[in-house]
């Protein structure tokens, strides 16, 4: 339900390294093994699925000594 709360299903994202490409979030799962909330999401370009911890997803990093988020909201121009 946190997950929920920052995470859009069916919302646009973008990755700091590749701001250019843009990622559909299908659905919000958890990890069986563990028990871990992850997001699922698929590329514009290639339709390839991925899965990442909700945690890491939410998380920032650094990039040129300013702290980014990992993935942002796409808004469009």
């Amino acid at each position: 339900q946190e997950a929920a709360q920052h995470i859009e299903v069916g919302g646009q994202y973008v990755h700091y390294k590749h701001l250019e490409a843009i990622y559909f979030v299908t659905g919000l799962a958890i990890l069986e093994a563990t028990e871990e909330a992850c997001v699922l999401y698929q590329s514009k370009d290639t339709g390839i699925t991925f899965i990442r911890p909700v945690a890491s997803w939410l998380e920032t990093v650094i990039v040129d000594g300013v702290s980014v988020p990992r993935f942002k909201k796409y808004i469009e121009a």
